[in-house]
Formats: C-alpha cells, sequence, structure tokens
C-alpha cells in the first residue's frame, strides 16, 4: 500500500488522479440489440479504499506487450474505488466497489465483473440472453475507461455452454461466446 498523497515514479500522486477523475459526467448507453438508448451519470468516489502503487519491472526477453499487442507491464496505480453507474431508465442504478487502475492522472480504466456485484437497477443478465440459445452459463461484465471530463465502455455478455445440452458422458462439445450488448460515451 501507498499513501494518496506519496508521488511515486508516475510523477503524480493517487489523490491527484482521484481529483481529476471524480467527475460525474453525463453520456448516453446504447444497447446493441434493438438500438434503445438512456442518459447514462458515471462517477468515480473514493472513501479510503486500499491503494496500490505497482512498480513494474520487465523480465529479461519480455517486450511487455500482451496478447493484443497492448503493454501490460506499465507502472500504475490500482485504487479502490466506488463507480457509480446510473441509468435514467433504471436499468442501472449502481455503485460499484471497483479497483481504478490509473497509468497517467488524466485516465483510468475499469472492469468489473457484474455477477460479483450487489445490482440495485433491474439489470438481470438473462434478461438479454440471445434468444433460442441454451447457456450454461451466462455473466455480463462492465469495462470503460474514464478522464476528466468524460469516458467510455461497454457491457459485455459471456456465455457458454454445450453443444448438445442434453449430453453427460465425456465426449460432450462445449463452446464459449461473448459479444457487446451496450456501450456508452466515444472511444478516447
Amino acid at each position: 500500500m501507498i499513501a494518496p498523497t506519496d508521488v511515486p515514479a508516475l510523477g503524480f500522486s493517487a489523490a491527484d488522479a482521484l481529483a481529476a477523475l471524480a467527475g460525474p459526467f453525463s453520456s448516453t448507453l446504447s444497447w446493441t440489440v434493438g438500438g434503445t438508448e438512456t442518459a447514462l451519470t458515471v462517477q468515480v468516489a473514493w472513501e479510503d479504499g486500499e491503494v496500490r502503487y505497482l512498480d513494474s519491472e520487465l523480465e529479461a526477453g519480455d517486450s511487455g506487450a500482451g496478447f493484443d499487442g497492448e503493454t501490460t507491464c506499465a507502472d500504475r496505480f490500482e485504487i479502490d474505488v466506488w463507480l457509480g453507474f446510473i441509468t435514467e431508465d433504471g436499468v442501472f442504478n449502481e455503485n460499484l466497489p471497483t479497483p481504478l487502475v490509473v497509468t497517467a492522472v488524466d485516465a483510468a480504466t475499469f472492469t468489473q465483473d457484474l455477477n460479483d456485484s450487489p445490482m440495485m437497477g433491474t439489470f438481470e443478465v438473462w434478461d438479454y440472453a440471445e434468444a433460442g440459445v441454451e447457456y450454461e452459463t451466462l455473466s455480463a461484465e462492465l469495462s470503460g475507461l474514464v478522464s476528466p471530463t468524460a469516458g467510455s465502455g461497454q457491457l459485455t455478455l459471456k456465455g457458454s455452454g454445450w453443444e448438445d445440452p442434453s449430453c453427460t458422458t465425456g465426449g460432450c462439445n462445449a463452446w464459449e461466446s461473448q459479444g457487446t450488448a451496450a456501450t456508452w460515451g466515444e472511444a478516447e
């Protein structure tokens, strides 16, 4: 852990980033199926959550690039915050405990598994399942980027099942899929 006001090699403190990223800001949540939209408010709130500083170092011969080619080995703060994610239609009315990943004083990312979160809005992952598909599991993940004035992100559904749901012996073929259920903001 690190004190929120300590300034590590990143050149800014967690307190500096939290002050810049607090919001709130307004956006529009757009559902990919059906094309409906609703007003969205996003806010980051820190209430003495844990602040961690990760001083990443590359191993010999490692480029630091992940499978997607983006750098995965960057110095960063990980700050436990509350993420307010509220839609005008009431589908989301959330204040989620979320780790915020901060690599710059004016930008942070987050990923939150909604199946592990107590939901206050009317969102129910099974309401957004593809019709006619027999899922064994279905989960929802909210991810995004926040900056001092805006943000962007998506709601991703991840499902799995069996090609033949009646198969109960070895040799059953499993499948997994994921897709974007909704997006918000504009990519920066």
